[in-house]
């Protein structure tokens, strides 16, 4: 689906397209709750802003072809997850399984400048950590996630 996408869509158009044209409503609330994210203001006064980050172009744009390429290999099992800002600028991208105790954060850098993407997984109280994850490895992760299987994935 993904490999006919203009790469040279405004991340507007982008927006428009997933709410158009994708129908699973997990990855279209999980692409929302990212959009959210780039509608923080700036320009908010100093004293306003000391507990408010906002993502840095670099994270947003990351993230949101991170999750496009994602659903294409996810496709309808795409778990729901939404999006958080850190202190940097950076974004972590978080889905969890409340009934099976598992959860995923990766977290995608502020910049590209010796700052590697990492995904953290967790089932019960184990957990691992991988850097530099390849989005195939991720896909794997949704998927097992969304899956009965109660032992860590190895990856």
């Amino acid at each position: 689906m993904l490999k006919t996408i203009n790469p040279v869509l405004t991340p507007e158009e982008i927006y428009q397209m997933v709410s158009k044209e994708f129908n699973n409503q997990n990855f279209k609330i999980t692409f929302e709750r990212l959009w959210e994210l780039r509608e923080i203001d700036k320009d908010l006064e100093e004293e306003e802003a000391d507990e408010i980050f906002c993502p840095t172009d670099y994270a947003f744009s990351s993230s949101i072809n991170l999750l496009l390429e994602l659903y294409d290999l996810v496709m309808e099992s795409f778990p729901l997850g939404y999006s958080l800002v850190d202190s940097e600028g950076g974004i972590n991208l978080v889905w969890k399984c409340k009934a099976q105790d598992k959860e995923i954060r990766l977290h995608l850098p502020h910049s590209s400048k010796n700052i590697h993407s990492s995904v953290y997984f967790r089932l019960n109280l184990e957990s691992r950590l991988i850097e530099q994850p390849s989005v195939s490895k991720l896909a794997k992760l949704l998927q097992w996630l969304v899956t009965d299987d109660n032992k860590l994935a190895s990856f």
